[in-house]
């Protein structure tokens, strides 16, 4: 009876492990970023597509298989402002790959880009390969940025 409750607790921790195993391969990221440079200003004006960007952060990063991301930010004055741009930016696009009403993906001249409109920011998500900037976007380094968030309203 002792040998037969072993040997049970045993198999739960092997499917266990194993289970872990599994799960960690399963959702570990295709590739990891390194922090480079990090930068930042407010109280600026001239910024963004038109001109009515007031603040901006950036980060730059390396990814394990030597691709780099630029991740840039840009406050506006109000969220018409942003969205404004956001629409100028679908206009200058090359090639548009994927268009909801707050993200845009799309190719432009020699990059890619990944642009997010969240109130009155717009996150700009720069990478030479399309693959590379989806990957940061989905991946935990970005919750690591020093993208400043709207205040809540």
């Amino acid at each position: 009876m002792k040998k037969r409750k072993l040997l049970y607790i045993g198999i739960a921790v092997l499917t266990f492990l194993t289970g872990v195993s599994i799960a960690s391969f399963a959702l570990r990221a295709s590739r990891s970023f390194t922090l480079l440079s990090i930068d930042g200003a407010s109280g600026t004006s001239g910024l963004g597509i038109s001109g009515k960007g007031i603040s901006y952060s950036s980060s730059n990063w390396i990814s394990s298989d030597d691709q780099t991301v630029e991740e840039i930010t840009i406050g506006y004055p109000s969220a018409t402002d942003a969205e404004n741009d956001f629409q100028l930016e679908q206009r200058r696009a090359v090639q548009v790959i994927k268009l909801t009403k707050s993200r845009l993906v799309a190719k432009f001249d020699r990059s890619y880009m990944v642009i997010v409109l969240d109130a009155d920011h717009l996150q700009f998500i720069n990478a030479s390969k399309l693959e590379t900037a989806l990957d940061w976007e989905s991946s935990w380094s970005r919750y690591l940025s020093i993208t400043p968030r709207p205040r809540p309203r």
